[in-house]
């Protein structure tokens, strides 16, 4: 049944990423290169993810003083860590970080064709 199976959290993804990298370490085209690249941009949109739902939750008023995770962790806007501006500017530096990590231009991944082996290492 659907409801049996544990809900999923966004960081999961990040460690299945980081265990399977680890567990193709030995594989002869392993490129350690690309592998901390991906890592790095899946660790970054992690970090975007939770800075836009942050903003966009307070914004809607979802978010609030007395909202549960507010008993267990401070809201970067509403515990006075940083203001919306200051906000922004971290999500917009985050996703620039995450679309110069994606759009690497010409030195990104090339298409593959039958028969052409994955680049060894990248940098």
């Amino acid at each position: 049944m659907a409801g049996d199976h544990p809900r999923r959290r966004p960081a999961d993804d990040a460690y299945r990423g980081r265990d399977r990298g680890l567990l193709a370490v030995r594989h002869p085209h392993f490129a350690a290169g690309w592998y901390a690249l991906a890592f790095v941009g899946m660790r970054v949109a992690h970090v975007s993810n939770n800075l836009l739902n942050d903003l966009f939750d307070t914004d809607t008023g979802l978010d609030t003083n007395d909202y549960p995770r507010a008993l267990y962790a401070p809201h970067p806007i509403l515990s006075g860590m940083i203001s919306r501006s200051g906000l922004v500017k971290a999500a917009a530096a985050v996703n620039v970080a995450d679309v110069v990590i994606l759009d690497r231009p010409g030195r990104g991944p090339r298409p593959r064709r039958a028969g052409v082996r994955a680049p060894a290492a990248c940098c």
